[in-house]
This record gives C-alpha cells, structure tokens and sequence, in this order.
C-alpha cells in the first residue's frame, strides 16, 4: 500500500476538494492542505480513490487578495481622522453639545440633523434614527448620546444628531442630543 501514498509537497487533486497540497504522508493517514478548503485529514486507504497527481500550480488570487489585505492597511491622515469620529471613540465628543455652541434657545448648529428614534435596543446600547428629509435610517450607539439620557431613546422621541461613520466605516450618528421641547403654540 506504500506505492499508493504521495511524498510531502506533492500537488493533488481531489474530487470533491480540489488543488492540494500534500502536508504528510503515512500508510494509514493522509494530511492535504486544500487551495479553497484548508487543511483536511484522511484515512489514506478511503481517499486514494478520490486522488490524482496534478502538475497544475495552486491559483495565484488567493495571493493576490491578501497583498490587497495589506495594501489596505495603509491610511492616510484623512482616514485616521473619519475613523476618529467612529463610535466607540469619545476622546472627540464635546462634554456637552450645548456649551460647545452657546446654544440656549433651541436653535439647530449647523451640521446637526433633526430626527426621530425608530428602534433602541437598550440592553445592547443602539438603534436607529430616521432623519426628518427622509432617506435611510441612520445607525446610533448609545456611546455617542451627549444630552440627555438613554432611558429617553424610545421609539418617536425628537433628536438631533450629526452624521459621521462607525468603527467599520458605515454611516452612523456621531452625536446624538434629545431635542429641546417645542413649546406648545
């Protein structure tokens, strides 16, 4: 049964598998690492069947999709700066909305959006908005409230918030405020 068995480092080709390579090799065991499916283990005697020697090369983007992986990992100044803004991040949040603007009125700052909560999932810390001019609804965190408390995140409470983007880089509210009560007319 040794003539049935692939010296280590030999390329194979597996039915079902496909293009491998041979890892080790004995009369009883036989371990192959799989282009596409990692590293399996056979029993040798069961698996010769479905074996056949390959002289093909293993494919080259699988190589070239992890320098990609690395190339990514390069950011600019400009990237770091929009990752800085992702929830999770509060080194940037203002202590409160209001002091940083003198806003006492109830007047909107500029870049700050009126909206409404959809959904708060409290034991979880997020929801999501719906901005007033329509569109997608907007992903929030918890983390990123800076006026007022989170026990009044309920579904149709007024807010405003300011767009920015989450640690993954999707658009999220970067600062969240409760709106300001609209006195009755």
């Amino acid at each position: 049964m040794a003539s049935n068995t692939y010296n280590q480092g030999a390329q194979v080709e597996h039915q079902k598998f496909g293009l491998g390579q041979v890892v080790s090799s004995s009369e009883e065991r036989i371990v192959i690492k799989f282009d596409d499916h990692g590293e399996k283990k056979f029993v040798t005697a069961m698996v010769m069947g479905s074996l056949k020697k390959s002289d093909r090369q293993p494919p080259t983007e699988k190589k070239g999709a992890r320098k990609k992986k690395s190339a990514a990992a390069e950011l600019t100044a400009d990237d770091l700066a929009l990752i800085k803004q992702g929830v999770g991040d509060k080194s940037s949040r203002p202590a409160s909305a209001a002091a940083e603007t003198g806003d006492a009125g109830g007047e909107v700052p500029s870049g700050e959006q009126p909206g409404a909560v959809v959904t708060y999932f409290e034991a979880k810390g997020f929801g999501f908005l719906r901005p007033d001019d329509g569109g997608r609804d907007i992903f929030f965190h918890v983390s990123r409230l800076v006026e007022g408390l989170a026990t009044d995140l309920r579904p149709g409470t007024r807010v405003l918030y300011e767009l920015g983007m989450d640690r993954t880089g999707k658009m999220a509210a970067s600062s969240i405020r409760i709106a300001p009560a609209t006195p009755a007319a």
